[in-house]
């Protein structure tokens, strides 16, 4: 294309000519473009060629950043997911193991619950026997007393007979 345009811009066969005296008094030379100043269309052609270029360059990079961002999106979230599975794994097994636990230790106050409630009645019948003798400490002291002395009588009496016994013999 450039070779095209530098011969066009001396090719003269469609240019029309005309006299000097037709041309205004502005016009020193007869207009050929502005083929030698900006490039033209080849300079365009060239200027478009290169900012493909650097784009395509710039897409190309920003593609295979992407790209390896990706797979290690990807990676990490599947290292993740096994180790989300894993943990929920565990977290039921241990919940699993827990409920156990729990229905055990449910029984296990249930039973000590009984015990304690079998304990307190006992002790509520006990504690009316114990308290509630209708005599107060100087009967309940004098009637032990004499409880007391009527057993030693008792055990002396045993203690001569047992001695008799043996002498007679």
């Amino acid at each position: 294309l450039r070779e095209f345009y530098e011969k066009t811009g001396q090719a003269t066969a469609l240019v029309q000519k005309s006299s000097k005296s037709a041309q205004p008094a502005i016009f020193d030379a007869p207009y050929k473009g502005m083929g030698g100043e900006s490039g033209g269309v080849v300079g365009m052609l060239e200027v478009i060629a290169s900012d493909f270029a650097k784009l395509e360059a710039e897409t190309k990079s920003e593609e295979e950043t992407s790209a390896s961002e990706f797979e290690k999106l990807i990676k990490d979230s599947k290292l993740n997911k096994i180790q989300m599975t894993t943990d929920i794994k565990h977290h039921k097994e241990s919940a699993i193991d827990s409920k156990a636990r729990i229905s055990e230790k449910t029984s296990e106050f249930d039973m000590e619950e009984q015990a304690l409630n079998a304990s307190l009645a006992e002790y509520d019948a006990l504690k009316e026997e114990c308290l509630n003798t209708g005599l107060d400490y100087e009967e309940e002291k004098k009637r032990r007393e004499e409880t007391i002395e009527s057993l030693q009588k008792a055990l002396t009496m045993l203690n001569n007979l047992a001695t008799g016994v043996t002498a007679e013999r």
